[in-house]
């Protein structure tokens, strides 16, 4: 055969990339460079690839060096980590993912140190064959920022490549503590099978430990099952920890028949135990029982709920009558009372279970299910009532286009679910088992053990492929190591948890904006200032596969922050889209003027700034990419975020066409379309149930997101969905359901495969129910429209 080299590349490091060289056109592959950008008080990780060409690698080792900045500056080799990416093979895909990019096949997942590697001398490439590396940074607080470079040795059968390596550190630090709230699960069955071992307390502590250094908190701290005082001195040893969020009770199913009492018993001592500085129920919460959603479960569900508002109260009661507080001020007894009163009870639910919404229920649904609009504004408006969080939760599903930990999947969507946490105001996310390593069906019946490095399906059956699914990192027994094996997917997790600690940072900052600039409170809270930057990672609970897009994004969040910290201009500007418009509010520091266009803007007094408006017709005119801001005739030209191709409808023009259900009307007004949809009782049953009533518009455009300002005038709610249609009779829907008296904007994402090109876009509404054997209508529906916007 004809000889081919081996050839040393790099992609960005949330890129997954498969061991098959044949699918190395679906990455982008740059120059043999490592580099990383990052926050002080941050980990990062960068890649490095060789493929071998047609003679293999018997041994191959990336050796890494120290870094010196501009400033003469040290990144010292010893804040450097270099591990060797291990393929495992996936020989059925996960069930609901179809991704052409990602076949079954070889895919790199855990991570082993370098010299581990080496020494069980797994360290060989085959022929024709990709062999990953993954290189951690960690820049602690005190590192100076600059642009650090230098060399690592790459071997390759005693050869030596240099590779040049570059590592920029902001001049900013993330914030001390990690907001990691997160619960995920350590079976002890799992440490028994995974490293063959009856010192199950001694191994759990270094499971909970390896999760703690990625931002991840398991669901309970070690010897939470060994007693009371044991577990709250544990709580205790790791309060202070910097990425130490939440903890939860000890499940009921290990404790035995005396659980309450257990509980009570933790309850107190973690009163007894708290400090001014330390409120122990502050990260505290119940996780009783898992996705009710039949009557006869939802009955359990509530009695759980009635009891643990119970034990709260009486708890409360106890620590007051006994004098815990005697001797401490009345405000730190208050705090402590309050905390332990809203323990969080946590319950995963699929969607907003009607049969909670009386409970003081702490929602946890999967991830998919805030897509639905009736779903996300009953669980957020329930949150807001009982002063309560919204968790998410991942497992075997959802899957893509969703956010997943598959193995057989994209890397990015796991860090953009991040961003989508930040965004939706999730306090914490949850998954069922950190380090499953063993055969199982149905998620608990033990089959038998397996090798974890080998079989990337723990959980078998039909429906129950999830390549995966239960662990992120896997046992150390295989190379005799002191802790657990990480995996890329673990990593992955905790750079987005790094980016939402950089989003929290922004939003502190932003609020002393506020203050500046005499605002109301919330006015540039970072969702709705870098709205347009998200837009460009995830449409709701849908994630794009936008590795590109977010090293940009990553980078301009880093700017914005570098600018608030050290600009003088103090600039900083929200848009707000509604019907045709799109209204900017812009913010400056004395001393400048805005400009567009060339045009000096007129601005009014803010608190001890300016405020500066304008409004763009998007019928007519595109969105802003930039103003001008001037002072003492110096010009700096500064870029916004939004997408420059948002476009608008003008639903009230001659071009705009719509058309109803038979039966229907339609009313226009002099800003809105007011559609009056009628459901319809026909001759046969079988007419009336295939009958739909709906509103259609034909759409001239093609488009990535439509966005729809409308209004539910009717007093109840309203079940709908947003269907997408393509020329050649493709669709793709959603579910846009409204609450009663709600005016909302949509934004639905056009999922129709890639080449189709839509034709319209439908609202379709329930016809008639069920009610003693006889169908009955709906009660007619009125839907405001108010304005359209592509994107």
């Amino acid at each position: 055969g004809v000889y081919t080299p081996h050839s040393v590349w790099t992609t960005y490091n949330t890129m997954k990339v498969m061991q098959d060289p044949t699918f190395n056109g679906n990455y982008y592959m740059q120059d043999a460079k490592i580099s990383a950008t990052m926050a002080k008080n941050e980990i990062e990780s960068a890649q490095l690839f060789v493929t071998t060409g047609s003679d293999a690698v018997s041994s191959f080792e990336l050796i890494a060096a120290d870094l010196i900045n501009e400033n003469g500056d040290v990144f010292p080799v010893e804040q450097i980590d270099v591990y060797a990416q291990k393929y495992i093979n996936v020989t059925e895909k996960t069930v609901g993912n179809n991704l052409k990019e990602y076949p079954v096949g070889w895919y790199p997942d855990a991570i082993v140190p370098m010299d581990l590697y080496k020494k069980f001398g797994e360290n060989s490439i085959a022929a024709n064959s990709n062999q990953g590396f993954t290189v951690d940074f960690t820049a602690p607080a005190n590192t100076p920022a600059g642009t650090y470079t230098g060399t690592f040795t790459l071997k390759l059968d005693g050869k030596t490549e240099n590779i040049p390596v570059s590592v920029r550190v902001w001049d900013f630090a993330l914030p001390t503590q990690s907001a990691s709230n997160s619960c995920i699960l350590i079976y002890e069955n799992a440490i028994l099978y995974g490293e063959m071992t009856t010192e199950i307390d001694y191994w759990y502590e270094r499971y909970y430990d390896l999760l703690l250094r990625y931002k991840m908190n398991a669901f309970t701290v070690p010897n939470s099952y060994n007693g009371p005082e044991e577990m709250v001195q544990s709580v205790k040893k790791y309060w202070n920890h910097p990425n130490f969020a939440s903890f939860g009770m000890p499940h009921q199913s290990w404790l035995g028949s005396n659980y309450m009492a257990y509980w009570h018993d933790v309850l107190y001592l973690l009163g007894e135990n708290s400090t001014e500085d330390m409120i122990l129920f502050d990260k505290a919460y119940f996780y009783p029982i898992d996705e009710p959603n039949k009557e006869e479960e939802l009955v359990v569900a509530r009695d759980w709920m009635a009891r643990l508002q119970a034990l709260r109260q009486q708890v409360a009661d106890e620590l007051v009558a006994n004098g815990v507080f005697e001797g401490k001020s009345e405000a730190f007894k208050n705090r402590v009372l309050e905390s332990l009163l809203n323990v969080q009870i946590v319950i995963t639910a699929m969607g907003f279970e009607d049969g909670l919404a009386s409970t003081d229920v702490t929602y946890c649904p999967n991830i998919n299910e805030y897509d639905p609009y009736g779903n996300w504004i009953g669980i957020s408006e329930h949150a807001k009532e009982n002063n309560n969080q919204m968790w998410y939760y991942t497992a075997n599903v959802p899957t893509t286009p969703y956010a997943t930990q598959h193995i057989d999947d994209y890397l990015v969507t796991t860090r953009i679910m991040k961003w989508q946490q930040k965004y939706y105001d999730f306090s914490a996310w949850l998954n069922w088992a950190a380090c499953h390593s063993y055969k199982t069906t149905a998620f608990t019946n033990i089959v038998g053990n397996i090798n974890p490095y080998e079989d990337p399906m723990r959980i078998f059956g039909p429906g129950n492929v999830s390549n995966g699914d239960g662990y992120v990192m896997y046992p150390a027994g295989r190379y005799e190591a002191d802790e657990p094996i990480a995996s890329i997917r673990l990593m992955a997790y905790r750079d987005g948890q790094d980016d939402l600690d950089m989003l929290n940072y922004l939003d502190g900052l932003y609020a002393e904006y506020e203050s500046y600039y005499g605002v109301e409170q919330g006015t540039f809270d970072v969702n709705n200032v870098l709205k347009g930057l998200y837009d460009r990672l995830f449409c709701r609970a849908i994630t794009y596969y936008a590795d590109e897009e977010l090293s940009v994004v990553r980078q301009t969040v880093a700017n914005e922050i570098e600018n608030v910290l050290y600009g003088e201009n103090k600039f900083v500007y929200t848009v707000n889209y509604t019907g045709n418009y799109a209204d900017y509010n812009f913010y400056v520091a004395n001393g400048y003027t805005l400009k567009l266009d060339g045009n000096t803007l007129t601005g009014v007094a803010s608190g001890s700034g300016m405020k500066y408006t304008y409004r763009v017709n998007l019928t007519q005119e595109k969105v802003l990419e930039s103003v001008v801001l001037e002072k003492n005739g110096e010009e700096n030209k500064v870029a916004l975020y939004e997408s420059s191709d948002v476009r608008a409808v003008d639903i009230l023009g001659e071009d705009c066409e719509f058309s109803l259900s038979s039966g229907s009307n339609i009313t226009k007004t002099e800003n809105s379309i007011v559609f009056d949809v009628k459901s319809k009782i026909l001759t046969l049953d079988t007419q009336t149930l295939r009958f739909i009533p709906s509103i259609k518009m034909n759409v001239k455009n093609d488009f990535n997101v439509v966005e729809l300002d409308l209004k539910n005038l009717k007093n109840e709610n309203v079940t709908m969905k947003l269907v997408i249609m393509s020329t050649d009779g493709y669709s793709c829907e959603m579910d846009i359901s409204l609450n009663a008296n709600r005016a909302q904007t949509v934004e639905v994402l056009n999922r129709l495969p890639d080449g189709q090109k839509v034709q319209e876009i439908r609202i379709e509404f329930l016809n008639v129910y069920s009610q003693d054997g006889e169908l009955k209508p709906y009660v007619d529906r009125q839907i405001e429209l108010t304005g359209v916007r592509f994107k």
